[in-house]
């Protein structure tokens, strides 16, 4: 119990709960440079390209 309160406090203090500041706060900040819908699309070439593989590869 005494565990979770600690984590609880931790996060807390981390995201600035506890800040003067006004407004809201950003607990991490974005780690990826290009937009998520790029990414997603390269994501999606490279599925097609296996499932081509995989479909040559049955063919073989």
């Amino acid at each position: 119990m005494r565990t979770l309160f600690m984590i609880t406090v931790f996060m807390l203090m981390v995201s600035g709960a506890s800040s003067s500041k006004q407004g809201t706060q950003k607990i991490f900040k974005a780690t990826y440079i290009e937009p998520i819908h790029l990414k997603l699309d390269s994501i999606n070439v490279k599925v097609r390209e296996l499932e081509m593989l995989v479909k040559e590869y049955q063919l073989n």
